[in-house]
């Protein structure tokens, strides 16, 4: 291996031989080793084992991962990067870090999971959801940036506190009152969430700044009255996408720190960088050669892409979780790893370029309302009568669009 002729196969660094010089001279394994049994499916593994040999689950046990049901109405949406092909690897220390913050076992302002596009912060967020939901009865709220793109003013706040109040998106003052006081609200509260939802109040006689000052007042006064129900952490994810008055609102929550709300933000390093510096900072860097490793082997006992080697997946991805899906993918699409794009841009339009005529049409109708459209305004835009049905199972089964039951 040391002296293959391909600079790609041969040993990424001097540990991985020194690894491969101590499997062939070391000594034999014995039958003593402690050994344990995977919770999956039964098979036994020594304990050095981090992942099961033949089912790849970890050997530590992990719940299955929870699911954000979609906002009502909403039955497409378009991901760049949508499931995980195998378990989460790679992320066990992030993971924790995550987990001991929601459940209220290390306190700060908030905390900030920091990753570029793609780095897997939604599948890290995903898999600590269910842990806490089981182990702490913490409740989650996930507040997300206007999924047409285009950053409507104050939107990931409004649906946030619609959701807490169980209201829908769009409601009457007189329904908004009614939920404020059964919440344990005060009727002072409900000119500033009045102004949050765009009804008529009158505060509107009233500098801006004066609204904004009682607009946020009332949605501390609101996160406070839902953590006295319970434990509860609030999500505001990719803060990068959000508009500027709602991202200074988030700072200032997470800065007040008075609400008993737990307050998690992901986004990109320069976002971070505006943030208090007691809040704590949680970095995704790329997958390392373990990580990878143990997804090549996992992925040796697949057909299409079984001759795909650690070696080539970082060369290839760099560690980045979402160019290792989408490689993957390509690959068992029936793509060749030699004609396969460098960049992830490129290879995420290889991938696309693959989908049958039908499946493309119904992608770009659906993207054409952003990262979420109601069924009927999909079907209307694509026109495919029926050829419907199997480009959806199609661009669903490829990973590029999540369809929910019609409403």
């Amino acid at each position: 291996t040391a002296l293959a002729k391909r600079p790609g196969e041969r040993f990424a660094d001097a540990p991985a031989m020194r690894a491969a010089i101590t499997a062939l001279t070391g000594p034999a394994r014995t039958t003593t080793a402690t050994t344990y049994v995977c919770a999956s499916c039964g098979a036994r593994a020594t304990a050095d084992f981090r992942f099961c040999p033949e089912c790849g689950q970890p050997r530590r046990a992990l719940s299955s991962t929870a699911e954000i049901s979609a906002p009502v109405g909403a039955v497409a949406e378009v991901r760049a990067s949508q499931s995980w092909p195998l378990a989460l690897v790679g992320r066990d220390h992030e993971l924790d870090r995550v987990v001991d913050f929601l459940s209220g076992r290390v306190l700060a302002p908030a905390l900030l999971v920091i990753g570029e596009a793609g780095s897997g912060k939604s599948a890290l967020l995903r898999e600590a959801y269910d842990r806490v939901a089981d182990a702490a009865g913490v409740t989650v709220y996930q507040a997300d940036a206007d999924p047409s793109g285009l950053a409507t003013p104050l939107y990931p706040l409004r649906a946030l506190i619609a959701t807490m109040l169980e209201l829908p998106p769009v409601c009457g003052k007189d329904d908004l009152t009614a939920a404020a006081v059964a919440r344990g609200l005060g009727e002072r509260d409900v000119p500033g969430l009045a102004e949050l939802f765009g009804n008529p109040t009158d505060l509107a006689e009233l500098d801006p700044q004066v609204r904004r000052r009682e607009m946020f007042a009332s949605l501390i006064r609101t996160f406070a009255a839902e953590a006295t129900r319970g434990p509860t952490a609030v999500v505001f994810e990719d803060l990068d996408r959000y508009d500027r008055a709602s991202i200074e609102l988030v700072r200032r929550v997470a800065e007040r720190h008075a609400s008993g709300v737990r307050i998690v933000v992901t986004g990109t390093a320069a976002e971070a960088k505006t943030w208090p510096s007691d809040c704590q900072r949680l970095t995704l860097e790329p997958l390392d050669g373990e990580a990878l490793g143990f997804i090549a082997t996992q992925l040796a006992r697949t057909a299409a892409v079984g001759d795909l080697t650690a070696v080539q997946l970082t060369e290839r991805t760099a560690g980045v979780p979402a160019h290792v899906e989408h490689l993957v993918r390509y690959l068992g699409e029936g793509g060749a790893l030699e004609h396969a794009p460098t960049s992830l841009p490129d290879l995420v339009a290889a991938r696309l370029a693959t989908l049958p005529r039908a499946a493309l049409l119904l992608c770009q109708a659906a993207s054409v309302f952003g990262r979420e459209a109601p069924r009927a305004l999909v079907v209307a835009a694509a026109a495919l009568g029926d050829e419907l049905a199997p480009a959806l199972a199609s661009a669903v089964e490829r990973g590029w669009l999540i369809a929910t039951d019609e409403l």
